[in-house]
């Protein structure tokens, strides 16, 4: 089995991104958009990262299934990304998420920050 990615992420640019970083490890990616298909995921597969991008379409279920993630005995980093608000990046590190970058970072960062917790 190839390592996993799981990933909550609508922007084009850093769904791209994901996909080019994965393609130089060889990791597969699964988009989730709905937080309790996430939770399952989590619970049957052993994803390496997860990368979330917060949105005003899911921040709420995003920090409830993203805190009950981290509160479980599951073990693995969760990429936040924000907008460039102070608000934004208070619910990710609420929700538990380490590290947490900006769009604009991620878009220029992204297969280093794959490849940083590639296990």
């Amino acid at each position: 089995m190839n390592p996993l990615i799981l990933a909550i992420v609508s922007d084009p640019e850093c769904r791209l991104q994901i996909e080019s970083g994965a393609g130089e490890i060889g990791a597969e990616i699964i988009f989730v958009s709905f937080g309790e298909h996430l939770t399952d995921l989590v619970k049957r597969m052993n994803p390496f990262i997860l990368i979330v991008e917060l949105t005003e379409d899911n921040s709420n279920w995003i920090q409830k299934h993203i805190s009950e993630i981290k509160g479980s005995r599951f073990d693995f980093p969760v990429l936040g990304i924000t907008g460039n608000t102070e608000s934004e990046y208070a619910r990710l590190e609420r929700a538990g998420c380490r590290p947490i970058v900006t769009r604009e970072v991620f878009v220029k960062t992204a297969k280093s920050l794959i490849e940083t917790h590639f296990r």
